[in-house]
């Protein structure tokens, strides 16, 4: 995977590791302040096992297991308890998402999103546009002012219409109002609102 960096747009030390610790300090302060086991809760949901997926490598490498143990305990627990969930009793009752009572870790990892991914899927998909040979833009990661630079990804490219289009296609739904003001408070929704066209 080493080989595929450069492909990814991750051959940049300091953008990895300073999107690694802002990601585990949300995940460590939020596990830390609250009693339930899981994300939203006290059962796992789709978010538990989206993250858990990406995450669940940090516990393979040696030098980021190592840090975990050190400075993300909380979030180490809550690995090791994504990797057996035998036991968990689950309530059958369908989960609801209560913007009214909207938990920290959502805004945070939405203004990640606002500061990073965001921003880097709209460069990307003008460079794909235009033709361009490099991804040039600048990102705000864990406080800091990086240059990220790549060559332009397809893939990347058709994830920002994809975001845009499922958006658009709920803007029906009667939370719709509450969604937009968090995707506004954390810098999401300029670029998610945006047409393509006139990025």
């Amino acid at each position: 995977q080493v080989d595929r960096c450069a492909v990814v747009g991750c051959d940049n030390d300091e953008e990895m590791h300073e999107s690694f610790h802002e990601i585990c300090s949300i995940f460590e302060k939020y596990l830390r302040s609250q009693n339930e086991m899981f994300i939203f809760g006290s059962r796992p949901t789709n978010a538990d096992f989206a993250f858990f997926g990406q995450m669940s490598q940090f516990r393979i490498d040696i030098t980021s297991d190592r840090i975990l143990r050190e400075k993300y305990v909380f979030l180490f627990s809550w690995l090791e308890r994504m990797d057996d969930l035998s036991g968990i009793e689950v309530e059958k009752q369908p989960f609801l998402l209560d913007f009214n009572g909207l938990r920290g870790i959502v805004s945070d990892l939405l203004s990640v999103c606002g500061n990073v991914y965001l921003p880097f899927l709209r460069a990307n998909y003008i460079a794909l546009q235009h033709n361009k040979q490099e991804v040039s833009v600048d990102l705000k990661i864990n406080g800091k002012v990086i240059n990220h630079k790549q060559a332009p990804f397809k893939w990347q490219g058709k994830c920002l219409k994809v975001l845009q289009s499922k958006l658009n296609a709920i803007r029906n739904e009667k939370d719709f109002d509450k969604l937009q003001e968090v995707l506004i408070q954390t810098g999401c929704w300029e670029m998610l609102n945006a047409a393509v066209s006139k990025l």
